[in-house]
């Protein structure tokens, strides 16, 4: 223990303060609608850590310095890992990131419970207008597609029906045939004439010629005054302040608008989410034209109350 030999020396490549580093910090999954512009993945590195190796299989391979940018062309799940290096070359274990490309929502389910959105005072007093809506119900004893508690639009004891007071039902139809399929559906007033007309696939089902003036109240997306509520899913809502005809109803209900139609004061495409996937954060309808809706009591998450894929109104 003196001298050059037989004794502690310096000059290992073992130097102190060289430790192994700890494990990456990672957020996963990441999750991605299909299609979408994904970015490359992120890590930080451990204590001790200067710099990170990026792997495609969890043992063996060769590290990349480069982060992956993942693909969103398929739909399913990529499993990517990540570590932690130093300048000696010392290398952390590997931690795992998912990533997931889903579905994107083209629409909204409604439990039948008490779900709904509210849209507020969309529609002016005395005024024409019309109601659209691609639907998909579950219920046509008792729930409602887009009502305020002055005017209803909705089914009731087996028939679609609309009004303005009273018993909302100025003008109807049987819809024994619209339960548990994708219908579009739309209601007109002209204010002028007085005349309401009820529509089903762009067809003419129901008109009455002498319905009172519609009177301004806030509007709900699958319920009347937050309750009777929709059971089933709704897409692509949209409200105009003039009565169209069946030409035009009917030669845009399978295509989403430009959102710059003359007389399109509220437009709801509800493309918004992940089919199925926990989606909490999204508690506001997006507008493309008008104001953005309110979504009231949904869980948004799992297969009910949530926002799903699967609208006959495809993206695009």
């Amino acid at each position: 223990l003196n001298g050059t030999t037989s004794n502690w020396l310096s000059g290992s490549p073992v130097t102190t303060g060289s430790l192994v580093p700890s494990v990456a910090s990672v957020t996963s999954p990441v999750n991605y609608t299909q299609g979408a512009t994904a970015s490359a993945l992120t890590a930080t590195t451990g204590a001790n850590g200067t710099s990170l190796l990026w792997y495609t299989t969890a043992t063996g391979g060769t590290g990349s310095a480069t982060a992956p940018t993942p693909s969103t062309a398929s739909v399913g799940s990529t499993t990517y890992w990540v570590s932690s290096t130093n300048a000696n070359g010392c290398e952390s274990a590997r931690v795992q990131i998912v990533v997931n490309v889903n579905l994107p929502a083209t629409h909204l389910n409604f439990d039948g419970t008490n779900d709904f959105v509210n849209i507020g005072n969309v529609i002016s007093s005395s005024s024409s207008y019309t109601k659209e809506a691609m639907i998909f119900t579950n219920n046509i004893t008792g729930s409602n597609i887009m009502s305020s508690n002055t005017s209803a639009f909705w089914f009731w004891q087996g028939n679609l029906q609309a009004g303005h007071g009273g018993g909302f039902m100025n003008v109807f139809a049987n819809a024994s045939s619209l339960i548990n399929s994708w219908n579009h559906v739309a209601l007109t007033y002209d204010s002028a004439t007085t005349t309401m007309k009820l529509y089903v696939n762009g067809v003419l089902v129901s008109q009455n010629n002498s319905v009172p003036q519609y009177t301004a109240a806030n509007i709900q997306i699958g319920a009347f005054n937050s309750g009777s509520v929709f059971n089933g899913n709704i897409d692509d809502v949209r409200i105009w302040n003039v009565a169209r005809t069946a030409e035009q109803i009917s030669s845009s209900m399978n295509c989403e608008l430009q959102g710059t139609e003359t007389g399109l004061i509220a437009y709801y495409k509800f493309n918004q989410g992940i089919n199925q996937a926990n989606n909490t954060t999204l508690t506001t309808l997006t507008a493309t034209t008008g104001t953005d809706g309110t979504l009231v009591n949904f869980a948004l998450n799992g297969t009910t109350s949530n926002w799903l894929s699967g609208s006959p109104v495809t993206t695009g």
